[in-house]
């Protein structure tokens, strides 16, 4: 374990960090990257009097990747592993708290950019701090936030692997201004000669553009001690905020690899394997528009004796303009004899269809084809189901590890809840009990007692895509339009059944259908009573009832009951 306390020894881990990020290529990818999936994408070539085109479709179907993963909405579900009293109760109102911190922070914003991130770069990292100064409107301050930090700003103790919460240390650095640095180690005590150290630097692998040398690395070293997260700051020479205990039993770290890679915390980017095809397409056009500029246009080719000098500036010039007047000696000649055009030179077709073939089959192998661009008509709503789920499946692993990451974050967001929030109003539902139904009230919890340990965190994704807009318009239409709900029990037996991304409200309905049940609860069908009576009922001479039921038997009447016999 480094020596925490030593700024230099911290430093010295960092440089350790990125001599591996640089080993494994990881600057250099993530620049490259970022380079194509921006347009820039003929970077250090200067041909000067030469189109460089650019066809961008490898940004075009990494922003499908992206869109496909994490353009469903997102809501987290928290129910406890063990049920008593209370816990029920605890969970609905985590459940509220989680939202709103999502609704006022954006992670749902943040949750794209980091699927972006990972697409391109390789891995996507969310980054949750306490801002104990933010105001919520009553006595208790403080509140829960979140930041996007780059794969090339995060350190593992253990690189080899990316779980975060088995790392023994993770080091974050940020770049941030010099003067903030010093009012933030001014703010937690540093002598001012030390605050003098705190020196702008330069990272060459951040991309920043015009630096006027106003920043300086920042290091939030986080690490395990008791059970707990503790935490240091620094700089390359001074301790900026010495050791804290931050009271979290987690990382506050969610971690998105794209492809997960062998023995790395860096996952595979989307965007790398696109990037020689996409190379080959842009110099296979770059070659025909050179050569559209050298031999598509026609040549012109004139009889030098028809050539005239030209007044002003001596020199010999073709003079057979369009629209002009030419004079020649003697009767008129073939104008072949006096001028004529040689064709420019035809470009092989099977060139175009290379490049549409290479950028077809690289769409294909990314999962990023014609039914995800919309290039696809399907002729009913069982049709585009179909299609959709035939589509989603090449990248279902991909969207369980955007599930797992989001139920990462959130837990680090209820485990910084349960650190810092102390006590504090908090919105809890209540029945009311003059009226039965549930109702919201305001009323003080001690987050100092909550066992977040024992509740399940799970993050329901539901489809917001137009195909699913359709198919939802249509059941809701059928259920209104088919009488089904003229039958509450069948009702409810149909509620329970379907999908919910296929009805949406669902809980909505299932409620109202629970409450007109009570309403109107359905009388019990009588139970037929048994005529038990003698043989002069049935006009039967021998006594006998040999059928057993008298609801039977008188409509047989007296005759046919006899000849029965």
């Amino acid at each position: 374990m480094i020596d925490l306390s030593n700024a230099d020894m911290i430093w010295k881990a960092y440089e350790a960090g990125r001599s591996y990020k640089d080993k494994i290529d990881l600057y250099k990818t993530v620049e490259e990257n970022e380079r194509f999936y921006l347009g820039d994408q003929w970077h250090g070539l200067d041909v000067p009097n030469i189109i460089l085109p650019v066809i961008n479709y490898s940004k075009r179907s990494t922003s499908i990747l992206v869109a496909k993963i994490s353009a469903d909405d997102i809501a987290a579900k928290i129910t406890p592993f063990l049920t008593d009293e209370t816990s029920e109760d605890t969970a609905k109102m985590i459940g509220r708290e989680l939202d709103k911190i999502v609704e006022i922070q954006c992670i749902k914003k943040l949750l794209k950019r980091g699927v972006r991130n990972a697409a391109v770069d390789g891995d996507g990292c969310i980054f949750t701090f306490w801002d104990a100064e933010a105001p919520t409107g009553q006595d208790a301050k403080g509140m829960v936030k979140a930041q996007l930090i780059e794969n090339i700003n995060v350190y593992f103790s253990n690189p080899h692997t990316s779980d975060v919460q088995g790392q023994q240390y993770i080091i974050v650095a940020r770049r941030r201004p010099v003067e903030e640095v010093r009012e933030r180690a001014k703010k937690y005590g540093v002598k001012k000669d030390d605050i003098e150290e705190i020196k702008a630097d330069t990272d060459e692998n951040q991309g920043e553009e015009y630096d006027d040398n106003t920043l300086c690395t920042l290091l939030t070293v986080l690490f395990k001690k008791n059970g707990s997260i503790h935490a240091v700051e620094c700089t390359d020479k001074v301790i900026v905020r010495k050791e804290w205990n931050t009271d979290l039993k987690r990382y506050p770290l969610a971690w998105l690899p794209w492809e997960q890679k062998r023995s790395s915390m860096h996952g595979v980017a989307a965007l790398t394997h696109m990037i020689p095809n996409q190379i080959a397409i842009n110099k296979v056009w770059a070659g025909i528009i050179r050569t559209m500029e050298r031999f598509g246009w026609p040549t012109l080719v004139v009889n030098r004796n028809f050539m005239q000098k030209d007044q002003k500036t001596g020199k010999t010039i073709w003079t057979g303009q369009p629209g002009s007047i030419m004079q020649v000696e003697g009767p008129v000649q073939d104008v072949k004899n006096i001028a004529s055009y040689i064709e420019g030179a035809p470009i092989n077709p099977s060139i175009t269809a290379i490049t549409g073939d290479l950028a077809s089959q690289t769409r294909d192998t990314m999962g990023t084809n014609d039914a995800t661009s919309g290039n696809v008509r399907p002729e009913n709503a069982a049709a585009i189901i179909a299609l959709q789920t035939a589509d989603t499946v090449p990248l279902e692993l991909n969207r369980q590890n955007y599930t797992d990451w989001i139920e990462e974050l959130y837990r680090n967001i209820v485990d910084m809840m349960a650190a810092n929030y102390g006590k504090r109003k908090i919105e809890w539902e209540e029945t009311d009990p003059e009226t039965g139904k549930p109702t919201n009230v305001m009323k003080k919890y001690d987050f100092d007692t909550l066992d977040y340990e024992n509740l399940r965190i799970g993050v329901d994704i539901g489809t917001a895509s137009m195909w699913s807009e359709i198919t939802q318009m249509e059941t809701i239409n059928s259920i209104f339009t088919s009488g089904i709900m003229e039958d509450l029990r069948k009702f409810k037996l149909y509620l329970e059944t379907i999908p919910e991304k296929y009805l949406p409200n669902k809980a909505k309905l299932l409620a109202y259908c629970e409450e007109q049940m009570q309403v109107f609860q359905p009388e019990p069908e009588p139970t037929p009573t048994p005529i038990t009576g003698s043989a002069d009922i049935l006009n039967d001479p021998y006594g006998e009832q040999p059928f057993g039921n008298t609801q039977i038997a008188p409509a047989i009447g007296q005759k046919g009951y006899q000849n029965a016999y």
